[in-house]
């Protein structure tokens, strides 16, 4: 592991093999609609904004990268100061600390210090955007600004979102799909990232509904903000966000990856004690999370099937 971390060659034949392998991998990822509203939804929200760009980067950058350039990049990122190391297991801590220092302890490098993020841009007024595809049925989706990892509202919008669209029993799934036929599916979320946050909805439904399903969920959001949120309906979402992260991290290699995210971007400490502030946030502060963030200007994007001859 060491020695890929500092030694990497780059050479250039596998190069050319793993800029094909990326290639097909946003390829893949343009011809998922979900993926794709996703993607450009984030554009929509962040625009401007480092998290508005595609992680697996620009075709035209990708082609454009030497060796020299990727190997530039590596020298001044792929630092001591720059990495976390996690091991998860029946492990003898001294002896993978002795380990980690064999393999390490002599790497040197830098005076790495990350940029600091541009502030999330303001959504002032509604982003509407929308595009055809070859799919048959349309997918919808709004986008908000949110707060960043580590805000303290953090815990009652995640519940929002849960609340909204993060199960078959959800305000969303059982208004739109079960009761009105509005939608095929439906869903909520929320991203949090160093930098800000976004909650999304996102909706399978017929291109004839894209209005009336928009409608609908404004309603929802509304309702939320007027009339507040049920004690069951907080049971509901805490029972869910508990079981959603257990589950992700009932494998050692999930488990290190949640630990190495939560030590490099935000606090172990603090993602360590995750479920229990879900289980202090109260009614009412999800009902003022709703008014605060989920307020009028938001995003939009359309996927919508081709017309015929176009």
């Amino acid at each position: 592991m060491a020695d890929m971390a500092f030694n990497s060659t780059f050479d250039p034949t596998e190069l050319g093999r793993e800029r094909e392998v990326v290639f097909e991998e946003v390829r893949v990822g343009e011809d998922n609609p979900r993926s794709f509203l996703v993607r450009r939804l984030y554009e929509q929200v962040f625009v401007g904004h480092p998290y508005g760009f595609p992680v697996l980067g620009d075709p035209v950058a990708l082609r454009a990268a030497s060796r020299e350039t990727l190997r530039a990049y590596y020298k001044r990122h792929y630092v001591p100061s720059n990495m976390t190391l996690v091991v998860v297991g029946a492990v003898d801590p001294a002896l993978v600390r002795s380990a980690a220092l064999r393999a390490f302890g002599d790497a040197t490098g830098g005076s790495f210090k990350r940029a600091a993020l541009p502030p999330q841009p303001a959504l002032a007024e509604n982003r509407r955007q929308s595009i055809e595809r070859s799919e048959r049925q349309a997918y919808l989706g709004l986008g908000w600004r949110a707060p960043k990892l580590g805000d303290q509202d953090m815990y009652a919008v995640d519940l929002l979102s849960h609340i909204l669209g993060g199960s078959l029993t959800s305000r969303l799934t059982q208004s739109l799909r079960e009761r009105a036929r509005l939608v095929s599916t439906i869903s909520a979320g929320y991203g949090t990232l160093q930098g800000g946050g976004v909650v999304t909805v996102t909706a399978q439904l017929e291109a004839k509904d894209l209005e009336a399903a928009e409608t609908a969920i404004l309603a929802e959001i509304r309702r939320i903000q007027t009339e507040g949120v049920s004690t069951a309906e907080v049971e509901r979402a805490v029972t869910a966000a508990e079981a959603e992260r257990v589950f992700g991290r009932e494998t050692a290699e999930g488990l290190a990856l949640a630990y190495g995210r939560a030590e490099t971007v935000w606090s172990l400490e603090e993602d360590r004690a995750y479920v229990a502030r879900l289980n202090r946030v109260t009614r009412e502060q999800i009902q003022e999370a709703a008014r605060r963030y989920l307020a009028a200007s938001y995003a939009r994007l359309a996927l919508v099937p081709k017309r015929p001859g176009s």
